[in-house]
């Protein structure tokens, strides 16, 4: 302000001293120190001195002049004060409306910042249109409005826009829209406006309704027109009245029809909302609600700009999501989640009472994009149903069930036992993690049948440049795989799927492998850990515990991997989903925490550096291999906080066993979490552990129960290199995630879960394991670690509600044992080529009856020692196959998917 009054030049130096920092700040004295910096100045150069201050708000200047010459004689004293004559030239002070709205044009404004340098709001000070002046707010989800003050683009003094009433009292400002701005749009490209004397004449009067206005009224009226500013509806007639007004003005009029200028304006993008959840919630409940957004356009959506989206519940608003700034192709989507609302927080509380509603959600609701091709499906209605919480135990139908006792809240109708609600697993004190390692369900959201990455690189035999030929390919199966999403966020869509599936049967959270926060030549890794952590925080009820890799995290040097160490936390410390105990502190867990030849002493500076540099106190939790020696238990006795194990893939076969490393780790006054396998399997490194079908998984889970273990982790989740993962996949299919979901709830609820269906789950290898390959070499076979030696045994498992027949038909041969009561039973009987036959008898007659997914094969090209596994509870279904042979999206959610299978 200076400056311009002054016309001092930019390239000259404006200080003496410094800014206003460089004296402490406000109200610390700056103009003496300034006086004396000039003093000081004056005595080395120079002839004359001007000191100005500007007082506060720019409303009490005053200004000193300093000369190291003496003033000639009777020039002093002089009367400075002007402020006399700056009352004369001042005009009468407008009238304030405090609570003003309407049109109106900005006269001054200024942006108030966070510590962080975040925008925290705007204000402008306006002037409405009989010259009334008021205050108005710009919010900082308002990305547009705070940009178009800030960056220089455009001058906003004098910019017209409109006041409207906001949530909590406030008085929200919108900008309107340039004509100028809206070409640029429309022809997505630079506009000159004309040099011509064709300047829009002020106009006092609205548009007749003969048509017969002249361009130009007709360009302000349209824009000042309250019901332009409130139905995004018009902007198809805004635009081309515009479009006319701009080009007309000095010129001749446009005679195009309006049928052929809209016509004109078909390319351009256009977004709508494809689905909404949830859209039955229970009485009372705290509700956050989600919707798919979709870019029906033939044009990208511009990038930089906020993609808002509004929930409304019987005609009130109750939440909005407006964090969302990236590009959305043409026939892409995002799913969007509601972050906040008119009262301050994301969360409608649903009625107490049961009833039905009407959910609307509407997209772009402040018209922050107003260059759609339709503004008129912009809103979307949903039915919302306020159901009682399923009873899910009183045999009848009730609630969100969609079968007697099974459905949504209650466990799916494929399960054999009575699910009690997630919230009752959820409120146990007793705790189950699973470990998340970096194999998502896909890499790359391609087609699995168009060869994504896990059949090219995975399955294939000549995978990743043929580096897993000479055992056959690093995997023997993948995930249960799914169609290609259309959404841009797909990773996060396939993360909240995944933690919807692992928080169903019980589990608690993941302990979340990490020994990188780079995604350069590694697949995405970073990129997949956080979005587990970002998809647990938008979920909520499910934790996160970062887990180091310590086997894998390497630096080249300690203080390296401590560095690195710190980074990963400091970048996950905002999670919200992030574990924390009672008191605090951080749970993070360390894998193989010797690795490397790291000590106690290692760990020791990690705590301390989190607590200095993060202000996060960690707790530690050493995951040993198998289940750790003495000597690492005395090792790491000083930073560990509890101990856990990562255990063997072996059946348990001694009673009291994951009870005697519970009183071990006690006596180092540390809690014991024991590891839940399944089977282990790794083609790549040479080995396997006979895990005897899935008398491994059983016998683990009834060992801990009954010595009373408060918390286990179960290895893994999804490790598809090593085989032990239990989310579903084209081998194992569903029973080791059906049977954890049992014996989680035996384990949290104390009660063995009572059978209600009869189910059965076959377990079996698809060749005998002492089978020569024609291909593979002796040399890269993998061989057996523990539990030796391996068994060659056709597994029935029956989750029977009586008493009845197992049966096991290979072949001509039959074998079968008559079981004397209900409850989990099993028979195994040799394993021959063949595809054998399972089924479950009672008083003669055939009650249950399915045929193993997985051929029994008498010659093999390279070794597989995979158990694959089934259960008639998911036995395919014709429509299934056809479904996934047409594409269609129901083929995500087929219990068998046999079209999937490639081994």
């Amino acid at each position: 302000m200076a400056r311009r009054v002054l016309g001092w030049p930019l390239e000259k130096p404006a200080t003496v001293f410094g800014g206003l920092t460089f004296g402490g700040g406000p109200i610390a004295n700056y103009m003496s120190h300034a006086v004396v910096s000039m003093v000081q100045r004056l005595r080395e150069q120079g002839r004359h001195g001007l000191l100005f201050g500007n007082g506060g708000f720019a409303t009490y200047n005053h200004s000193l002049v300093l000369t190291r010459e003496p003033p000639p004689a009777g020039t002093l004293p002089e009367f400075f004060e002007h402020q006399a004559e700056a009352d004369a030239a001042r005009g009468p002070i407008p009238p304030f409306v405090e609570d003003a709205t309407g049109p109106g044009r900005i006269e001054t404004y200024t942006v108030l910042y966070e510590r962080d340098g975040s925008p925290r709001f705007g204000v402008i000070v306006g002037r409405g249109a009989s010259g009334e002046r008021f205050l108005a707010k710009v919010p900082a989800h308002d990305t547009a409005g705070i940009d178009f003050l800030c960056d220089g683009k455009e001058e906003p003094v004098g910019s017209e826009g409109h006041a409207v009433a906001g949530p909590g009292g406030d008085i929200l400002w919108h900008r309107a829209w340039s004509s100028l701005l809206v070409l640029q749009l429309i022809q997505k490209q630079p506009v000159q406006l004309p040099r011509d004397n064709g300047a829009c004449p002020p106009v006092e009067r609205h548009p007749s309704r003969d048509g017969a206005t002249g361009k130009c009224e007709l360009e302000r009226s349209l824009w000042m027109h309250p019901a332009n500013h409130d139905l995004k509806s018009t902007w198809k007639v805004l635009s081309l009245g515009l479009l006319a007004a701009w080009m007309g003005c000095g010129g001749d009029p446009l005679h195009e029809p309006l049928a052929s200028q809209q016509d004109a304006l078909v390319d351009g993008y256009n977004l709508v909302v494809t689905g909404v959840s949830p859209t039955t919630v229970v009485p009372s409940s705290a509700v956050t609600f989600s919707a798919t957004i979709r870019n029906t356009g033939n044009v990208a959506t511009p990038a930089g700009i906020v993609h808002g989206l509004s929930f409304w519940v019987n005609g009130t608003q109750v939440s909005w999501s407006d964090t969302y700034t990236s590009s959305i192709a043409p026939g892409g989507g995002v799913t969007l989640t509601a972050n906040s609302g008119p009262a301050g927080t994301k969360v409608w509380t649903a009625p107490a009472t049961a009833g039905a509603h009407t959910l609307l959600a509407h997209v772009d609701d402040i018209n922050r994009l107003p260059a759609e091709t339709n503004e008129s499906d912009n809103q979307s209605n949903f039915p919302l149903s306020v159901t009682p919480a399923a009873t899910c135990s009183d045999r009848v139908r009730n609630g969100t069930e969609t079968g007697v006792d099974c459905g949504p809240d209650c466990g799916p109708c494929e399960w054999p036992f009575t699910a009690v609600p997630r919230t009752t697993l959820r409120a146990s004190a007793k705790r189950v993690y699973a470990h998340w390692h970096y194999y998502p369900v896909s890499f790359d959201n391609a087609n699995p049948t168009s060869n994504d990455y896990y059949e090219r690189a995975y399955i294939a035999v000549n995978g990743e440049s043929g580096s897993h030929a000479a055992y056959g390919g690093m995997m023997r199966e993948r995930p249960l795989p799914r169609l290609p999403r259309a959404e841009t966020d797909w990773r996060l869509r396939d993360a909240k799927d995944e933690i919807e599936l692992a928080a169903r049967i019980g589990i608690d959270g993941f302990y979340l492998n990490l020994w990188t926060d780079s995604d350069v030549n590694n697949g995405a890794v970073w990129t997949r850990a956080k979005t587990i952590a970002d998809a647990a925080s938008q979920a909520g009820g499910f934790d996160i515990i970062p887990n180091f890799d310590m086997t894998i995290l390497g630096t080249g040097s300690q203080a390296g991997d401590q560095d690195l160490m710190i980074r990963i936390l400091g970048q996950l410390k905002g999670s919200a989903a992030l574990l924390r105990r009672p008191d605090g502190k951080y749970v993070v867990g360390l894998f193989n925490p010797a690795a490397q030849g790291r000590t106690a002493a290692f760990y020791a500076t990690v705590k301390q550096r989190a607590s200095t540099e993060l202000g996060m106190s960690l707790y530690l939790v050493p995951v040993f291999l198998g289940t750790g020696s003495t000597a690492l238990f005395e090792e790491y006795k000083s930073v560990g906080d509890a101990y856990a194990g990562w255990g063997t893939a072996v059946p348990v076969t001694t009673a009291g066993y994951s009870g005697s490393l519970k009183t071990k780790a006690a006596g180092y006054g540390k809690q014991w979490i024991h590891p839940m396998s399944s089977q282990d399997y790794r083609p790549k490194d040479k080995a396997f552990w006979e895990a005897r079908n899935s008398l491994t998984l059983r016998s683990i889970w009834e060992n801990v129960i009954a010595d009373g273990l408060d918390e286990v982790q179960i290895v893994t989740w999804n490790d598809q290199h090593e085989h032990h993962n239990i989310r579903p996949s084209t081998g194992k299919q569903w029973p080791a995630y059906d049977m954890t979901a049992y014996y989680i709830q035996w384990f949290k609820t104390g009660t063995r879960p009572t059978i209600e269906r009869d189910v059965l789950y076959y377990n079996h290898r698809i060749h005998n394991s002492s089978l020569v390959p024609t291909t593979q070499t002796s040399a890269n076979l993998a061989v057996c670690k523990a539990g030796c030696p391996a068994t060659n045994e056709v597994e029935l498992v029956g989750f029977l509600t009586s008493a009845g027949r197992l049966e096991i038909m290979q072949g001509t041969t039959t074998y079968g044992e008559d079981k004397t009561a209900g409850g989990v039973q099993a028979i195994r009987t040799a394993l021959t080529v063949g595809t054998p036959t399972f089924r479950l008898k009672r008083s003669g007659g055939t009650v249950v009856q399915l045929q193993s997914m997985h051929p029994i094969v008498g010659s093999i090209a390279y070794q597989d020692l995979l158990y694959r596994a089934g259960s008639s509870a998911r036995a395919a279904l014709p429509s299934c196959a056809t479904s996934c042979a047409n594409g269609e999206a129901r083929c995500r959610l087929c219990p068998g998917e046999p079209m999937w299978l490639k081994r």
